[in-house]
């Protein structure tokens, strides 16, 4: 596993080959001490100096702790990226015992339905205008994954027990912030479980996009279609059924981190 410490600055460009080194492993990364009070609010002002790149994927994240927080922050610019979050969704998953587990996670924002593209170019404005209300509404909630196998549950934003999550979109792009208790209260069921100083174990994720979808084949049964823009070729299909899979030229962002919590710094 190789090994690359955050707790100062290095070369971007050494930590990216860092990063791809370690991609058929886990990165083990160090938080920083959060000498400040960190607002969940998307705008990052409170990680100036302190997010490091990804090149190839034009990705900057950051990581800090207090002795009650752990913070998130996560900076894309690439637009196949982020396509790729706003169509399939960002999952964070937390394994406090500092491995690959993916004892539970966050997801936020929400995968999109087929149906919410249906406002594509070509369509009608009734059907772009209920496109851009299904992206707004896509940010409106996030889901919470485990630790049963099976157990989701989803959530207001800004109603979840002990976490706060923000994303903001612009032009060319997007930002996302997450805060999670570092210790498990009675209205902080889902917290890192980890102390400063400990290890835990972060996956970040875009599942890959898969559409099935009922759709006009190009020519009847047993004939493959072209997908909506952006999307793959579609597979043959019968009575019109076309499936899309992916973003030409997007792979799923995935991140394997092994976080060494940061110490309260002593004071002389």
């Amino acid at each position: 596993m190789k090994k690359a410490r955050l707790t100062s600055p290095i070369p971007f460009a050494l930590f990216a080959a860092l990063l791809i080194l370690s991609s058929c492993g886990t990165l083990e990364v160090e938080s920083r001490w959060a000498d400040n009070a960190i607002s969940v609010d998307g705008r990052l002002d409170d990680w100036q100096g302190r997010l490091h790149d990804i090149e190839d994927m034009n990705v900057s994240f950051g990581l800090q702790n207090d002795g009650r927080f752990l913070y998130l922050a996560l900076r894309a610019a690439d637009p196949r990226v982020m396509g790729q979050i706003m169509r399939s969704g960002l999952i964070v998953w937390f394994d406090p015992s500092g491995g690959k587990g993916r004892i539970w996670g966050v997801r936020y924002p929400l995968a999109r339905d087929w149906s919410d593209f249906q406002g594509l170019p070509g369509r009608g404005e009734e059907d772009r205008k209920r496109s851009r209300d299904a992206a707004r509404e896509q940010l409106e909630e996030a889901e919470v994954i485990g630790p049963g196998r099976d157990e989701k549950a989803r959530f207001k934003i800004g109603e979840i027990p002990g976490l706060k999550l923000a994303v903001v979109r612009s032009p060319g792009l997007f930002v996302y912030e997450l805060s999670v208790p570092l210790e498990k209260a009675e209205n902080a069921p889902f917290a890192a479980a980890a102390k400063p100083g400990a290890f835990v174990g972060l996956g970040i994720d875009t599942p890959k996009l898969d559409f099935v979808v009922p759709g006009r084949g190009m020519g009847g049964p047993g004939m493959g279609g072209m997908g909506p823009a952006g999307m793959g070729r579609g597979y043959p299909g019968r009575g019109g059924v076309l499936v899309g899979r992916g973003l030409r030229g997007a792979e799923p962002l995935k991140l394997e981190l092994k976080v060494r919590l940061a110490e309260e710094p002593r004071r002389p």
